[in-house]
């Protein structure tokens, strides 16, 4: 009798480790949800390619101003006179003004609408500085260093089971289907409108060469983005070019006409 409470209290042990380990590396909650944006974005929620004909904008201050109870730097990515000497100022989310890394962007018009002020780039926006989104939710929940790693673990769990299966095409599970994305800003941090750029950056460490490298370079494309994305923003302003698309065919029909002799209006 003894014998059998012992055999069946290790097997629900070894069954209880067994079950452990098959969630182990698998099973993360799903993300954090939020329901508003960083900014500064004069489209707010808006999205897509036709802009909507009311706008929310998500801008905590423009123009120069700067939000209510925010002490500003004393210099800032729109108005430093060398963007590496101030690394002590990246993890700082007023080095740039409180803009997630996609408002970043769009400041200057990349999104067909520009809050750059007067006298860009001084008098950029300013995004909310009470609004991010947590590390922890972004980083791996599970142990590993690698995706290697990762992967090496899943082939093992998988191999304990028994795995892993090899489908044909006529066992494959049906997968037929109309997929699409997610579109909504708010909908994964990935989509960068719903964190601090200072976040966004501390996921690229500097433990490798490359991942340092990737570090430098994404910092030096924020420093584009901020203080020459508006001028790019102002030429296509200057030419009319108010679809890129558009503009592109027009030259390519002007070059052939050229090419042809013709003296055929391009519209």
């Amino acid at each position: 009798m003894h014998v059998r409470v012992a055999i069946a209290a290790a097997l629900l042990l070894c069954g209880t480790i067994a079950s452990a380990q098959s969630v182990r590396y698998r099973g993360a909650p799903d993300p954090l949800e939020v329901d508003t944006i960083v900014g500064a974005d004069p489209r707010g929620h808006d999205r897509g390619v036709v802009i909507a004909a009311v706008l929310v904008p998500v801008i905590a201050a423009a123009n120069g101003a700067v939000p209510f109870g925010i002490e500003p730097l004393p210099v800032d990515i729109f108005t430093t006179v060398d963007f590496y000497a101030d690394s002590e100022l990246w993890h700082d989310p007023r080095y740039f003004r409180c803009n997630s890394p996609t408002a970043l962007e769009s400041l200057g018009g990349a999104t067909r609408m520009t809050v750059m002020g007067d006298d860009p780039p001084r008098t950029a926006a300013w995004g909310y500085c009470d609004r991010d989104y947590p590390r922890e939710e972004i980083v791996s929940p599970y142990p590993f260093d690698t995706a290697k790693a990762h992967y090496e673990a899943l082939k093992s769990e998988a191999r304990r089971r028994g795995g892993p299966i090899i489908y044909s095409q006529a066992t494959l599970p049906d997968w037929n289907g109309r997929y699409e994305r997610q579109r909504e800003k708010v909908q994964s941090w990935l989509y960068g409108n719903v964190l601090q750029i200072p976040t966004y950056l501390s996921l690229l460490t500097g433990r490798i060469h490359a991942a340092h490298f990737a570090v430098r370079r994404r910092r030096h494309e924020h420093r584009h983005d901020a203080r020459t994305n508006f001028r790019c923003a102002l030429l296509v302003a200057a030419h009319d070019y108010t679809n890129p698309y558009r503009s592109r065919v027009q030259r390519r029909r002007r070059r052939t006409a050229a090419r042809r002799g013709s003296t055929t209006v391009v519209r």
